[in-house]
């Protein structure tokens, strides 16, 4: 980890206080691809920007007053059968 944290911090300018090792790996990754091949074009960033700006996102779960019933068995009104039976 330290090495990865050593290299994420060389190519991004900035230490990382992640200790998620395959998040990192890919994010290295990434930027070395990045690096040799070139950023994403000026048409896929604008078009990534409209994406993020039209998605509906939620910026904090929906408040739930009361816990959700989960409906267990064959049907949620009827009653479960019995475990010894094979019918």
């Amino acid at each position: 980890m330290r090495e990865l944290k050593e290299r994420y911090a060389e190519l991004f300018g900035e230490e990382t206080r992640t200790h998620n090792r395959a998040w990192l790996f890919k994010r290295i990754a990434w930027r070395i691809q990045s690096l040799a091949e070139g950023d994403l074009s000026e048409r896929a960033k604008q078009r990534a920007a409209q994406l993020a700006h039209d998605a509906d996102l939620r910026l904090s779960p929906p408040k739930v007053d009361q816990p959700a019933r989960v409906a267990v068995g064959p049907t949620a009104t009827g009653p479960l059968p019995d475990p010894g039976c094979r019918g």
